[in-house]
């Protein structure tokens, strides 16, 4: 079967193969994974990984010696990145696994397609494109695909043990590329296992959750993962979904709606999230903020109350808290409010503690107070009055 995706035909992807072509090699090199599966699918894709039968060194050595520039950026597993022109190539010599404990994994390099095939996780991953457009398939990956049947390659529990993130991974792919009814004897390994997943690092956790989080059939998928006993293991509390309408591509926020979904309060769900999946300080700090003034807001409040938050928020977290809400609350229209955060231009108030000083008050509460009634008058005004009005009267002025 034949193969020509567009991203085959970019220059820098030209140039790749034919540094491995004028050094006799041009055999030794075939495209996989994503990329290979999503043009496949009509996907438009962006990343392009690559395989070879030669050692990293080589390939290191090979693609110096016509100019192009090579980072070792995981050398000791097999790979290296080739950086051609604004594009980046992540190339990994073909493997076989030695030891594996779930977590992580000793290997070896190999020459053989089809046992570097055997050791992914998923048929539809399992897919190399050769420089030709010739497409390589041991084990039904094209079937798969055009099925949506995300189904481990050979027996789903060993695969699952070689290592446990291979569990979310089966719900994420599942989310993006699914079709119909989930694989039943994937289901069934990732049930048995679930536990396993308390083993795996946080950062590999979120890093995955966050993706899963924003796929299209998110709310169908976290159901899944919810019977499967795995969404408890992952998130550390039990959660009472309320069907609500995921937003395609928003992780974040899809992970606000999770915590708001906890039996628990979303505060005390965000404190176990974020200990648990290592979220930074911003991250949790964004989360944070969701769901304090996730009750402040409703399709009801009135504009000077919107405003007032809005100002208070910035255009960015009020315009995430408002989509938090239409998710939340599917049968509201907030459209107005998101117009707001478009159409309306921040005013800056326009007293500030040193003009104070200059009229005769004193660094301290009085002064302080002073300002937040100005800025109530000034609020009331609709931002209106301005420096000159808000200060007649004032003694000194």
């Amino acid at each position: 079967m034949k193969l020509q995706p567009d991203w085959l035909f970019w220059p820098q992807t030209q140039k790749l193969v034919k540094a491995f072509a004028d050094s006799g090699k041009n055999d030794e090199l075939r495209f996989v994974g994503g990329a290979v599966r999503d043009s496949l699918l009509g996907i438009k894709a962006e990343d392009v990984d690559v395989a070879s039968t030669l050692p990293p060194q080589l390939i290191k050595t090979l693609l110096e010696k016509t100019g192009i520039r090579v980072i070792p950026t995981g050398i000791k597993h097999g790979t290296v990145t080739a950086l051609i022109e604004g594009k980046n190539f992540e190339i990994t010599t073909l493997r076989r696994d030695i030891f594996c404990d779930g977590r992580h994994a000793e290997v070896t390099w190999s020459t053989d397609w089809k046992e570097d095939a055997a050791r992914r996780d998923f048929t539809i991953n399992a897919l190399y494109l050769a420089a030709d457009g010739e497409l390589y398939d041991y084990f039904s990956g094209v079937e798969d695909a055009q099925a949506g049947n995300v189904r481990f390659i050979g027996d789903a529990r060993m695969r699952i043990k070689e290592d446990y993130l291979r569990i979310l991974r089966f719900f994420r792919f599942y989310a993006y590329y699914g079709k119909g009814e989930i694989n039943k004897e994937g289901m069934v390994a990732c049930t048995e296992l679930s536990s396993q997943i308390a083993i795996l690092s946080g950062e590999r956790i979120q890093n995955e959750m966050l993706k899963l989080l924003a796929a299209p059939a998110i709310f169908k998928t976290i159901e899944l993962m919810q019977k499967a006993g795995v969404l408890e293991q992952v998130c550390g509390f039990k959660a009472v979904l309320r069907n609500p309408n995921f937003i395609v591509g928003n992780g974040i926020i899809n992970l606000a709606l999770l915590l708001i979904s906890a039996e628990i309060v979303p505060e005390r769900a965000l404190s176990i999230i974020a200990d648990r999946w290592r979220l930074s300080g911003e991250l949790r700090k964004f989360l944070s903020m969701l769901i304090i003034y996730n009750p402040k807001i409703s399709s009801a409040s009135s504009i000077a109350q919107q405003k007032s938050l809005l100002r208070k928020l910035g255009a960015g977290n009020f315009a995430a808290l408002v989509q938090l809400k239409q998710a939340l609350e599917p049968e509201e229209n907030y459209n107005a409010m998101l117009e707001l955060v478009q159409n309306w231009q921040i005013p800056e108030m326009p007293v500030n503690g040193a003009d104070l000083l200059k009229l005769g008050f004193k660094q301290g509460q009085e002064l302080g107070k002073k300002l937040q009634e100005l800025e109530k008058i000034w609020e009331e005004s609709d931002y209106k009055l301005s420096k000159a009005e808000l200060i007649k009267g004032f003694p000194n002025n």
